[in-house]
Parts: C-alpha cells; structure tokens; sequence
C-alpha cells in the first residue's frame, strides 16, 4: 500500500513537472476575451499572445450550452472552424443560437505547450446582438402617397419571423415627425402633401427592443393632376389681381399729379444760341433801322407780330419807307 502510494505522488510530481516546467503552462492566456454581435453576426475577439522567439501561435476556442443562466457548464465542445485558428477572433453565429445561453474559452497552444483559458461571460444572442438598420428603398410612384419597402436582414428573419417588425419614421426635410408606425413588412404612406421632399428613417423592433435608427432617404411625392390644376389657377388669379392693382395704382397716382407730369412732359423751348443767331439776325437788325419817329402804335403791334417771319419784315420796312 505504501509502495502505491508513493508511485502515486511520484505521478502528480511528474504531471507537475511537465506542465510548469516541461512547458505544458509556460504560455500566457490570452486576455481579454468577449463577444461583439450585430444581427445575430457573432464574433469572439481575445488579445493576442506573443511567446519569446517569435514563434507561430495558434488558438483553441471552446464554447458550452446551458439552458439558464448560473447553471452547472461541465461539457465544452470544440468550435468545428476555430479548432487551431492563427487570427485573434472566431465566428461563433452557428454556436451562439438566440435562444441560449453560450459561455465561450479560448486558450493558446503552440507545439506541445498550452496556455490557461480564459472565459466570456454567458451570452445571449437574442438580447445582447446590436440591432443595426435595415435596408430600405422608396417609392413615390403613386401621387400623394409614399411606399417604403423593407429589405430585412436574412439572419434575423429566420431566426425570429412575425417577430421581427420595422419602426418607420416620416417628416417633411427640414421639419418636424409627421408620421410614425410600427410595420411587419411595407409601409405605405397616403395623403401626403404632393410636390414636396419627405425623409424616411426605419429601425428595427424586436420584442420591445428598439435597434439603431437609419440614415435619412429622401424622395419628393408626386403631385395628383387635380391639385396640380388647382394650383395654377390660384397663381394665374394672384397674378391677375396684382397686375390690376398695380394698374389702378399707375391711373390713380397719374389722375392727382396730372398737372405736375404736363409740366414736366411738355417743358418750354429753348433755342440755343447759334440757332437764334443764325434764324434771327436779320430780323433784328432790320427792325433795328426802322425811323422811330414813324412807327405808329399800329405799326408797331404789326412789327411784333411779324417777328417770326423774316420776308414780313422786309415788307414792313419797304411799305414804310414810301410812306
């Protein structure tokens, strides 16, 4: 018995020596390790291991199910596409179903050495993968009215059909939430103001979890033929009025200041002087000669009658000197 004994001790001494000294634990655990999802696209990240010498490293990842959370986890099962993976993450969407818990370990291995492992906290898809926007298209075919077509991410389709609905928000660009609803698939949009731009953003809804909203979509809806007619004979009739009453305005600002725009349309006449000299000249010189001693009062009053006419003149002067 005491021979078994001591064989015994002299195992655990070897098992001891081999893995700290004979290098099974001389490795350092990656740290770090956690779990990033977005739709059910699940990855597990760890901070890498860096030996002496530069050698080649490769990674273990493991992953065990239990149905809650603080369960008893004692079966790991490899993870079939990170069983001896080179990089620092694994695609773990297979394993990470929604509707589990999944704690995952990843250890280092290089030849005949290991690292410890180092665990993830339990995770649950369904509750912790990030709800990104979906893809979305518009359709403003139809006047008044707009159509928004949901293009759902397959992942999260499939894994929880009706479940899965769409918050769609519409506004007018630049204005304030006109319209917000709660879809499973296609919205449609009715009694919308035609000929004006309206932005559509969509989220996500899964079982009262709200996702990352999107980018804005713009589109202008079209206008119905009878509001288009409508609108034109309202501007023809605004454009009438206002001509009419500009014209009354001219007529009524003409009527009170008729006298003030005759006298400056019509202004008096103002030879310049090379023209009287050269009209006038004669005239004045020939009236200048005439004996004023002989010009009666009717003569005169004839004199300055005749001061336009030049040949008038001439004939004054000669019926004057035979006299």
């Amino acid at each position: 018995m005491a021979a078994l004994q001591t064989m015994h001790s002299e195992c655990v001494r070897a098992v001891f020596f081999l893995h700290f000294v004979g290098g099974g634990w001389l490795l350092q655990a990656p740290e770090h390790a956690w779990v990033t999802s977005s739709n059910l696209h699940s990855v597990l990240h760890w901070s890498p291991v860096t030996p002496e010498g530069g050698a080649d490293i490769s990674y273990l990842v493991q992953y065990t199910i239990a149905d809650e959370v603080g369960d008893e986890m004692v079966e790991w099962r490899n993870v079939s596409s990170c069983s001896s993976v080179r990089t620092t993450e694994c695609n773990i969407s297979f394993e990470a179903r929604p509707y589990i818990h999944v704690t995952f370990r990843v250890r280092a291995q290089m030849e005949n050495q290991t690292s410890p492992w180092s665990q993830t906290k339990p995770f649950n898809a369904r509750l912790e993968t990030e709800l990104n926007p979906p893809n979305f298209t518009l359709s403003a075919e139809n006047p008044n009215s707009l159509v928004v077509v949901m293009e759902p991410d397959t992942r999260l389709r499939k894994a929880f059909g009706v479940l899965l609905k769409y918050r769609v928000q519409i506004k007018k660009e630049n204005g304030m939430l006109t319209h917000l609803s709660n879809e499973s698939s296609s919205a449609i949009f009715q009694s919308l103001q035609g000929g004006v731009k309206y932005c559509v953003q969509v989220q996500y809804v899964l079982e009262h979890r709200l996702g990352k909203i999107s980018e804005k979509q713009c589109a202008v809806v079209k206008e119905a033929e009878s509001d288009k007619i409508i609108r034109i004979v309202w501007m023809s009739s605004l454009l009438v009025i206002v001509f009419g009453a500009l014209v009354v305005g001219i007529i009524f600002l003409v009527y009170r200041n008729y006298n003030k725009l005759k006298g400056a349309l019509r202004p008096a006449m103002q030879w310049p002087e090379y023209l009287e000299e050269l009209l006038f000249r004669d005239t004045f010189t020939q009236v200048a000669q005439l004996p004023s001693s002989n010009v009666t009062c009717e003569e005169t009053s004839h004199i300055s009658l005749i001061l336009t006419d030049a040949e008038s003149v001439q004939s004054v002067g000669a019926s004057s000197a035979q006299s």
